[in-house]
């Protein structure tokens, strides 16, 4: 695999060693091509912003954070935490869609004597149960019905737009939203559902006037019950084999250069410019792992089976509180220590850093549950160390992103007027910047664009006027690029070869048809070459049946 033509991202980055040597030099360009050096990499730009999770990948962290917390701050109304900190946080549980809890009367806030529940109660809890079961329900019928909208109908249709739609980009955006809306929901439906199964006396702990084991609670916790567990190993597989099909290389370098080849074809190569329905980032469902190194691309369904472990911990350890807090703690830290310090995740260093900050705040002030008595560990005194970490947490994180948004500002204008500056950007922006502002290498990605072009309108038409001399010109073209760009070491090497293959093999297909001037020159020699054609078969096939 190539490397990308970049200027070396930070050390934590995988694609450090990923760097072309070419392109440390900045290339005297006069004023027309600096002009058009800007022009090209302001519209690659815009489209590599659809591919960019910069922003996204914290925004979900900041969700999976909140609600974790949610669910420490629901776990924590027995131990007790300070009423005047249970009070500033509980608009937290708004992460976890959590209606009982935010009700008057759904939690004890810090209380043991009350007459209800210290965890809430709410009368007809079986028909809000049921209510949120329908939530994964819809997402499993939408995800059924992705398949049905998109199959071509005989015969005029009404809806050809709709269908159209969804023949093309419709079907892999409405996966994208169904997988997050998935992902968002899992702990919120899981949490609403845990709570049938909670008797005591006799009774549903969260609604006493249903009995605990009569027919309609029994029924309800079967089907609800099972029902959730199916959907979730269903939704737990779907992440892992999708993952999985994004994922091409083993090794961390290789993973960051396959990445960064799919987000540069998707703003160079795809789409707008050749005209196809969608790149090849998006058909991949490349979101899935485009955050994270090699070692974490599986980051999401690791995330999703932490949050289903601690609502594991916090259903059934609900009578014993010391030991849920333990067994909480005991989850949460280690998780802590991987993403803050062991196994970094993200591919951007600012991620890493804000991971640090949040689940280090979040490991904190569980003492009470855990029985530790301590002079700082007075109401009052409690509620004074836990605003303190939280303030501190907080003004770090406003400092950091505010250092971070300021320096990606200032290295997004060096990248428009080619200083191949990356601080804190998405890792293929320098290699975007560092394409489009040399000669040569944008001279590559106007012949790919022109040879998927060519491609689409020959392959169109019948094989007698497939034109060979226009298709030897186009591999001439693509061979000497090629060579080019696998001298240089280029991420382009591997879409020019493609190009070439493609090339090939509709030439060696509609030779004998065509009507049109045959091969000349040492085209015609390398592809009488039986190698040459065996090699480009053998590389057809393995696209067409990847290995498993």
């Amino acid at each position: 695999m190539a490397a990308p033509e970049s200027s070396p991202p930070p050390a934590e980055e995988e694609g450090e060693d990923a760097v072309d040597d070419d392109v440390e030099a900045q290339v005297a360009l006069t004023a027309s091509s600096k002009r058009d050096a800007q022009a090209a990499y302001a519209q690659a730009r815009r489209r590599l912003s659809d591919v960019d999770m910069f922003w996204s990948q914290k925004l979900m962290m900041a969700i999976d954070v909140l609600q974790i917390y949610a669910l420490l701050w629901s776990m924590s109304q027995p131990w007790p935490w300070p009423y005047t900190w249970l009070r500033s946080t509980r608009w937290t549980l708004i992460a976890n869609l959590d209606i009982l809890g935010l009700s008057p009367g759904g939690a004890g806030m810090g209380s043991t004597a009350v007459r209800t529940s210290v965890w809430g109660e709410r009368p007809h809890y079986l028909r809000y149960a049921a209510a949120f079961a329908l939530i994964p329900a819809a997402i499993a019928l939408l995800w059924a019905a992705r398949g049905p909208l998109a199959a071509p109908r005989a015969g005029p249709s009404r809806c050809w737009r709709v269908q159209r739609f969804f023949q093309t980009r419709g079907r892999i955006a409405l996966e994208a939203m169904l997988l997050v809306s998935a992902d968002l929901l899992l702990l919120p439906v899981g949490l609403a559902i845990s709570r049938i199964f909670i008797c005591e006396g006799g009774v549903l702990m969260v609604d006493p006037a249903e009995h605990c084991g009569a027919g309609r609670q029994l029924a309800l916790a079967a089907v609800l019950g099972s029902g959730f567990c199916v959907g979730a190993l269903l939704f737990a597989g779907k992440l892992w084999t999708l993952a999985q099909r994004a994922i091409a290389y083993d090794y961390a370098q290789d993973h960051e250069k396959h990445l960064q080849l799919l987000e540069l074809d998707h703003a160079l190569l795809s789409a707008a410019t050749t005209g196809a329905a969608t790149s090849d980032h998006r058909a991949a469902h490349a979101w899935l792992v485009a955050s994270y190194r090699r070692h974490a691309a599986h980051h999401r369904l690791s995330t999703s089976t932490l949050k289903l472990t601690l609502l594991a911990v916090f259903a059934a350890l609900r009578f014993r509180p010391r030991a849920q807090a333990l067994l909480f703690w005991g989850v949460l830290t280690p998780w802590t220590a991987w993403v803050a310090a062991l196994r970094r995740p993200y591919r951007c260093a600012s991620s890493n850093a804000l991971a640090t900050i949040w689940f280090g705040a979040l490991s904190f002030g569980m003492l009470t549950g855990y029985g530790v008595r301590s002079s700082a560990l007075v109401a009052s005194a409690q509620a004074y160390w836990l605003g303190l970490i939280a303030a501190a947490a907080a003004c770090a994180s406003a400092v950091l992103i505010l250092l971070v948004a300021i320096s990606r500002k200032r290295a997004t204008r060096a990248l428009s007027r080619g200083r191949l500056l990356g601080a804190h950007q998405w890792p293929s922006a320098p290699t975007l910047a560092a394409i489009m502002w040399d000669e040569r290498r944008r001279g590559w990605v106007t012949t790919i664009r022109s040879a998927r072009e060519s491609l689409v309108l020959w392959r169109a038409l019948p094989p007698e006027l497939v034109p060979m001399q226009d298709i030897e010109a186009a591999m001439g073209a693509l061979w000497a690029q090629w060579g080019e760009a696998k001298a240089a070491d280029s991420l382009l090497e591997h879409p020019l070869r493609e190009a070439l293959e493609d090339m090939a093999e509709l030439h060696e297909r509609t030779r004998p048809a065509s009507i049109m001037p045959g091969p000349q020159g040492v085209l015609a020699q390398a592809l009488a070459d039986g190698g040459v054609r065996h090699a480009f078969r053998a590389r057809r096939m393995q696209q067409a049946h990847p290995p498993v």
